[in-house]
């Protein structure tokens, strides 16, 4: 539990949380995004598919994390 609540706490602190490969389903870490949008923070998510995730998000990347982080990043 203390590990859920220093993310929780992160998430509430973050400018930028990028979310990978997650259905968006799976609570209560699906909730951590969440905070950080409602906190201010920008969240963006990696998934191949839509998930609940999406309204929180600025930006959705589609496409598998193995393709779509290597672009992110170089």
């Amino acid at each position: 539990m203390a590990a859920l609540e220093e993310a929780v706490t992160a998430a509430a602190n973050a400018d930028v949380l990028i979310t990978v490969g997650t259905s968006g389903v799976v609570y209560p870490a699906a909730e951590i995004p969440q905070v950080t949008a409602k906190m201010g923070g920008a969240v963006i998510q990696v998934n191949p598919q839509p998930t609940p995730l999406d309204p929180f998000c600025v930006v959705n990347l589609r496409g598998p994390a193995a393709e779509v982080l290597p672009r992110i990043i170089s």
